[in-house]
């Protein structure tokens, strides 16, 4: 078994076994590297797609890398193949993108056999990652949402900011001013890891007096 690993033998077109344990091991690193973007992703940006894209991508770059072993010919065929597609995804949080390269370089491993490659890859990246979750680096000091709203009756502030706190580690005002009789109001908040901000925003739209509740998350925008 561990000639297996070491020992890194070149199939110009590998046997149906072969195949198949290059694909479950790519899906089984693939699947940590997602458990562990799942584990140390802050804020409110957790997709579910995405943790599927993570586990998925490996797979496929594992076949294509099998389908074209040495072959010139069909590494230019594959490449102008994935030329036709257009990816115009855009990541909101950088790291996202590191997550997908690691996926990516799991994937090729297993494709060229590099298995051992690939289990030390899974093994310092997912560990390098947890390391700096934990480490000072990995601090949550920004703001995850922008809250906008307006309110008629500004002794009522109390009582929201009161709910704001319950759901975040910290909360600051950026903005304030007077709007057709009302009271405008713009915070930043940094939500905690546990907290479902869509309930916070239902509560904030439920109080009386208060109308137009808007939320930001990095560039996207809703209003409740």
């Amino acid at each position: 078994m561990e000639d297996f690993f070491t020992e890194q033998t070149y199939y110009e077109f590998p046997s149906f076994e072969v195949a198949i344990f290059a694909m479950l091991l790519s899906f089984i690193l693939s699947t940590i590297i997602a458990f562990t973007y799942r584990f140390t992703c802050r804020g409110v940006h957790y997709s579910k797609d995405f943790f599927q894209a993570i586990v998925l991508i490996a797979i496929i770059a594992a076949t294509i890398m099998m389908s074209i072993g040495d072959s010139l010919a069909r590494g230019l065929g594959i490449l102008g193949a994935l030329a036709i597609i257009r990816f115009r995804f855009r990541f909101v949080n950088p790291k996202n993108i590191v997550f997908i390269f690691a996926s990516l370089a799991i994937g090729i491993s297993a494709g060229v056999y590099g298995f051992a490659i690939a289990l030390a890859g899974t093994s310092i990246f997912s560990g390098v990652a947890f390391i700096l979750f934990f480490s000072p680096f990995g601090k949550t000091d920004y703001f995850d949402v922008n809250l906008s709203f307006n309110l008629k009756d500004k002794v009522q502030i109390a009582q929201v900011e009161s709910m704001i706190l319950s759901y975040c580690h910290a909360f600051k005002l950026v903005a304030l001013r007077e709007e057709k009789g009302m009271e405008k109001y713009e915070y930043r908040l940094q939500l905690r890891s546990d907290a479902d901000f869509k309930s916070l925003f239902r509560e904030i739209n439920g109080i009386e007096n208060i109308s137009d509740v808007r939320f930001n998350s990095r560039g996207s925008v809703d209003q409740v």
